[in-house]
């Protein structure tokens, strides 16, 4: 063999293998910067929380689509019990749940959250002796007027009586009161905002939670009929067109400190258990659709069977006055910062003991043991040159 040919083959395989050697050096450098930023990245994500906003879709019983003045809309009547002997003297029959525990225990704390948007009026909870859209006997116990104002309380006769106050946009927690010191009276009412109280007020005549001037057979959450006797309350079917989240109903009176718990707790909340006869969360993974109704998010059964209520479910009415479905569009998508299924102010995520690729561990062994063999085969044909040259010298 030419020697000339074979110093030619042999230099091209040793720069080669050169370049092979510069590459896996360069390969080297790269995994360890490689290796470096991963880490880095993960660094920063392990010392970086995200908040993400608590968004809620809440219940909103009509809306302009609906109705351009609030007369039509969708309402959840609650359960039903049957009261044969009023202690109060008042009416017996059949009554909707918040007369039920009333006249039962002789006290009702209803706790309600709701959003009230800018120009949001309209009833909140009321009860009735005929259902929508029957006109009847009615009673507002929570509604909002277009001025602004919020009134809060029940009536006795045709007296309303009630506690008022200015309320602005935003969530709001409101507490309705209405207790008995004995079966005769006097009888009491108490109003909070927020956590805080608005103010209490007494009567020795005989209230319609207790039975007074009719019995009342519907305890409805989004609507009641207004008329003369209610300050500021249009004289028609009257909806809410804010949103509705959150309904409780306890049978005793809460005090303050409870009151100030629940509102920092923020909802739904299982407070005071105890006492808590029911709560609804009126959200679409609460509602059964295809059976028209609200499956309570808590109901105590021991008090719902002494009432003699076996079916705790809030059933849902449609603008028709039929039972029938709410739809996905009356659930209303909210930020709420008191939304507590997800906790605090929001989800706030960290990732903790992380590491980054270790791109050292991945490539240099292989790399280490590509550059060794690429060291000896260049070495041999070192050698191999040398050799053939001597022999080719010695010929």
């Amino acid at each position: 063999m030419d020697f000339g040919r074979y110093l030619g083959i042999a230099i091209t395989v040793v720069a080669f293998m050169f370049g092979l050697w510069v590459l896996l050096q360069t390969l080297g450098v790269v995994t360890t910067s490689l290796s470096t930023a991963t880490n880095q990245i993960v660094a920063t994500v392990s010392t970086t929380t995200a908040t993400v906003p608590k968004i809620i879709y809440a219940f909103q019983p009509t809306n302009p689509s609906i109705s351009s003045n609030n007369t039509q809309g969708y309402l959840l009547q609650l359960p039903q019990c049957y009261i044969s002997s009023n202690p109060y003297g008042g009416y017996n029959g059949t009554f909707g749940l918040f007369n039920c525990v009333a006249i039962t225990y002789g006290a009702i704390s209803i706790v309600v959250w709701f959003y009230e948007p800018s120009g949001g009026q309209g009833a909140i909870l009321a009860y009735m002796n005929a259902q929508y859209p029957n006109i009847d006997y009615r009673n507002i116990n929570l509604y909002i007027t277009s001025s602004g104002v919020l009134y809060a309380g029940d009536a006795y006769g045709s007296t309303p009586w009630q506690i008022t106050t200015s309320i602005s946009p935003g969530w709001h927690m409101v507490v309705l009161e209405v207790w008995a010191s004995s079966t005769s009276g006097p009888y009491y009412l108490a109003a909070y905002l927020d956590g805080q109280l608005l103010g209490t007020s007494s009567t020795t005549s005989l209230p319609r939670m207790f039975g007074g001037v009719s019995n009342w057979p519907y305890s409805d959450i989004g609507v009641s009929y207004g008329d003369g006797i209610w300050p500021n309350a249009p004289n028609q079917w009257w909806f809410f067109n804010g949103t509705i989240a959150y309904v409780a109903i306890y049978n005793t009176v809460l005090s303050q400190s409870q009151v100030q718990q629940l509102y920092s707790a923020g909802f739904p909340s299982t407070l005071f258990a105890q006492n808590l006869v029911g709560a609804y969360l009126l959200v679409p993974g609460w509602y059964n659709g295809g059976g028209y109704y609200f499956v309570p998010y808590f109901v105590n059964s021991q008090i719902m069977n002494q009432m003699g209520i076996g079916n705790a479910s809030a059933i849902s009415i449609t603008p028709s006055g039929s039972v029938g479905a709410i739809p996905s569009s009356q659930f209303v998508a909210l930020e709420s910062p008191f939304f507590n299924l997800v906790g605090g102010s929001g989800v706030v995520y960290t990732i903790n003991n992380a590491t980054g690729m270790d791109a050292n561990k991945i490539f240099t062994p292989a790399i280490n043991y590509a550059q060794s063999f690429a060291s000896f085969f260049a070495l041999v044909l070192i050698i191999g040159l040398v050799v053939g040259f001597i022999w080719t010298r010695r010929r």
